[in-house]
């Protein structure tokens, strides 16, 4: 069960002050934690707010009901009945992050040999990451894992995060910047620091040494770190596309892009879907929803957000949109039971402080496995029927294929018929 030390939420606004550890938690709303009873006093002036919101309390109603009007989720309104809104990227996971592997329960433990593993419609990177960090302590056999993903974005992303930590410095600094990256629309100077300084060049040098190559041509580059290995292949198009994804965008400010986000995650069309949505949430979890709906920071609800003023580069590209749809949230990939279980200390109602201790107990472990590990990761960016003609058959151990095998999409037949030669 993981475990983290909140800080005191009694700072400045600017964030000059520094924060010490929090001891014990505001017992009305249990959202933050102070260090003394002088900085809780202190703070009392900004933190009623949250802690005196309506939205806290089990009587608390939607405006529908308040106003005695219908809904706009009623049938026969002019909006869409549908709560689906926003972009159709989907760079964080809809259902929760899974163990693909359970050695314990199939070849066990013990087990020696190498692994090869399939994430034919990825996603994010959690099911990987979870997957590498269930492994038993001290494993030390060669483990390949390929991914691939239709959406370019998805790719982008998970190149991304996956070069931050193969040239970590800092082990905790590279794990909170790969959180912000993931789930946080705006970053801190260090993590900009990172992506300019280690993951630009890597990719510049990639698209330098093709420029001559046609747009169409599919290009594989092979990075090596110790033990670790990283291969992507893409068409010459969608490398220089890729660089773009470590660098912040000209001609957008922070206030523009809030603006654009905003108006997916802050909808006025869709305001009695989301208020729908809280009367069904638990009362104590409503303000630290709308909360980061308001600005988009995956950090502990007492922590100071005046380091993170940059936009980040991968949600916003252009022509500048919200890329996620309107109704995900960045808990919905990951196991509500593991996140309930997620020690907090007295602020046991900060839902998103224990999203990122959970985040931050998985990345060191999936950190830690990796080490020392033969491991070698290979991206792609194709159709998930065309996977049979890139890869070898009888080569995975294990093929996850996500939500491809819905009617919607491939079907359960054709999803058969596609990857069982891999097996």
């Amino acid at each position: 069960m993981a475990t983290s030390s909140l800080p005191c939420a009694n700072c400045s606004p600017d964030g000059t002050s520094f924060q010490n550890a929090g001891k014990s938690g505001c017992a009305n709303c249990r959202l933050v934690v102070y260090c003394s009873s002088e900085c809780q006093k202190a703070h009392w002036p900004l933190h009623k707010v949250h802690c005196k919101s309506p939205m806290n309390s089990e009587n608390w109603r939607p405006e529908w009901v308040v106003q005695k009007r219908i809904p706009s989720f009623v049938p026969n309104n002019e909006v869409p009945t549908s709560s689906s809104f926003g972009g159709d990227s989907w760079l964080w996971g809809s259902v929760p992050a899974l163990d693909v592997l359970k050695l314990d329960a199939n070849e066990g433990e013990s087990y020696k040999g190498k692994l090869s593993l399939l994430f034919a419609a990825s996603g994010d990177i959690r099911n990987v990451v979870k997957t590498i960090a269930q492994l038993p302590l001290g494993w030390d056999q060669p483990i390949d894992i390929t991914m691939n993903d239709i959406d370019f974005s998805v790719v982008a992303r998970n190149a991304i995060i996956l070069l931050i930590t193969f040239t970590a410095g800092d082990e905790n600094e590279a794990i909170d910047c790969i959180i912000h990256i993931w789930y946080s629309s705006s970053i801190r100077k260090s993590d900009h620091a990172i992506l300019e300084e280690r993951i630009r060049p890597l990719i510049q040098t990639v698209c330098d040494k093709i420029k001559s190559k046609p747009a169409d041509r599919v290009l594989g580059k092979t990075w090596t770190f110790g033990k670790r290995s990283l291969r992507l292949v893409l068409t010459k198009a969608a490398w220089d596309k890729l660089l773009s994804y470590a660098t912040i965008p000209e001609g957008l400010t922070m206030e523009r892009a809030n603006q654009i986000r905003k108006a997916v995650t802050l909808a006025e069309s869709h305001f009695d879907f989301l208020e729908r949505h809280y009367l069904c949430a638990i009362p104590s979890h409503r303000v630290p929803q709308q909360r980061y709906r308001e600005d988009g920071i995956l950090q502990p609800f007492g922590a100071q957000r005046s380091e993170v003023t940059i936009l980040n580069p991968t949600f916003f590209q252009p022509p500048f949109h919200w890329p996620i749809p309107g109704g995900l949230d960045p808990r919905d990939g990951w196991s509500p039971k593991d996140l309930e279980d997620t020690d907090n200390g007295p602020a046991t109602s900060d839902i998103y402080g224990k999203l990122l201790t959970h985040l931050r107990f998985m990345l060191k472990s999936f950190m830690s496995r990796i080490a020392n590990t033969n491991i070698s990761f290979q991206l792609l960016n194709i159709e998930a029927t065309k996977l049979l003609d890139q890869l070898e058959e009888g080569s995975f151990d294990r093929i996850e294929v996500s939500n491809i095998s819905d009617s919607v999409h491939l079907g359960p037949h054709l999803t058969v018929l596609v990857m069982s030669p891999l097996l």
